[in-house]
Order: structure tokens, then C-alpha cells, then sequence
């Protein structure tokens, strides 16, 4: 039998690098993790903290590693920041049902759909023609999101906003099939690592492989 996860006083868990991802995998709400090989937040045998989001805030350190969800590798997000839209340029907006399907959400009357963010990502990578969306945070209830023909247009500052750009290699032919999951983001918290996990034919079973 398995033993169990035991918890560090840093509310990690000392597990090796492997048994982390799976726990990542098995977390509805883990967007990734960190895994501390030495210092003292390692513990003295390795240490793994779970994160909703892990691909925010990187910066190196040589003591760690930082894996990020697949999923989240498809979007550039610039927190607090508008983006994609201009007077002269109303082409580049997109507008629910008139050029996208909201799914099982609803249009605000504005041409954005009124959802929550990762339903909104998914509404986005539906739509070939989306580049990406301007979030709008709402005091109650779902937030807005409106798509992008380029998000990367016209951004500027704005408090209750995030722009979401789809990165170039989303709209580029999918990868070999049954890669997924966790990238590994390198020690320095750098792009570029040639570690990824992928899981095997048998369910739940995660092999890290060279590519």
C-alpha cells in the first residue's frame, strides 16, 4: 500500500517530483507546482508546493523547479491591462454569436459573453479566429470576456481588466498525441526546458521523458 503524503510545516508535501505532478494531476484546482530540491524549504528530502497558478511571479532560483499545466502554456496574460480594441478599428472586436458561439454562456449585450475565465479561454480556442480576450472583472457573479482578433493591439493599463493572448503555437499543428500535462519550466523559471511529463497509456501512470 501507498504511504501516505505527509505535509511539511510549510504546507508542502514531501514527496519526490513524480508523486508531486500526480497530486497536481489528482487537484481539481492545481494549475501547476514547485519543487524545492534543497535550502530549508526543502526539508532535508525535497519538497513540493502545489499552485493554482504557476505561471506567474518566475523568477531564478537554482534551489527550485517550476512545472506549469499545458494548459496554461497557451496563453501570454498581462494582468490589469486592456487590449485589442480602438475606435478606428472595430473590426478587430469580436462580437458574440455575430462572429463566435458563447457556448452554453450568455452575451452581455455588448459583444462579450458572460463567464468565468477558463470557460472563456475555451470559448476563445473554439473560435479560429480568436487571438485572445480582455477579462473584466465584475464585483458579483460571473465576469465578462471579450475576444480578440489580436489581443496584442492597443493595450494599455486598466485596474479590473486582464488580457489573455493566444501564444503562436496554439494555432500551429497539434503535438504528437498523448503529450499533455506539466512543462517543465527549468530551475531558472525559464521557457526553453527539453523536460516535459507525459502520461502513459496506463490511467493515471506519469513517466518524465526526454524529447
Amino acid at each position: 500500500q501507498e504511504a501516505p503524503h505527509h505535509c511539511n510545516p510549510s504546507r508542502g508535501f514531501s514527496v519526490s517530483p513524480g508523486q508531486c505532478a500526480q497530486l497536481c494531476l489528482d487537484t481539481a484546482q492545481c494549475g501547476g507546482f514547485q519543487y524545492v530540491h534543497q535550502g530549508e524549504a526543502a526539508y532535508g528530502q525535497g519538497a513540493c508546493y502545489l499552485r493554482r497558478r504557476a505561471d506567474q511571479y518566475i523568477s531564478t532560483n537554482y534551489q527550485r523547479d517550476c512545472y506549469v499545466l499545458r494548459e496554461f502554456t497557451r496563453w501570454t496574460i498581462a494582468p490589469r491591462t486592456k487590449c485589442g480594441w480602438a475606435r478606428h478599428d472595430k473590426f478587430n472586436a469580436m462580437r458574440c454569436h455575430r462572429d463566435f458561439s458563447p457556448g452554453n454562456f450568455r452575451c452581455d449585450g455588448k459583444g462579450g459573453v458572460e463567464a468565468p475565465r477558463r470557460d472563456c479561454e475555451a470559448v476563445c480556442l473554439a473560435s479560429p479566429d480568436c487571438g485572445g480576450f480582455n477579462y473584466v472583472e465584475e464585483s458579483f457573479g460571473f465576469g465578462k470576456c471579450y475576444l480578440r482578433r489580436n489581443a496584442a493591439l492597443y493595450m494599455g493599463y486598466a485596474k479590473n481588466r486582464d488580457c489573455y493572448i493566444v501564444r503562436p503555437e496554439v494555432r500551429s499543428p497539434m503535438p504528437v498525441p498523448g503529450e499533455y500535462g506539466l512543462h517543465h519550466q527549468g530551475s531558472a523559471g525559464a521557457y526553453g526546458s527539453n523536460q516535459r511529463y507525459r502520461r502513459s497509456s496506463n490511467r493515471g501512470r506519469l513517466t518524465l521523458t526526454e524529447q
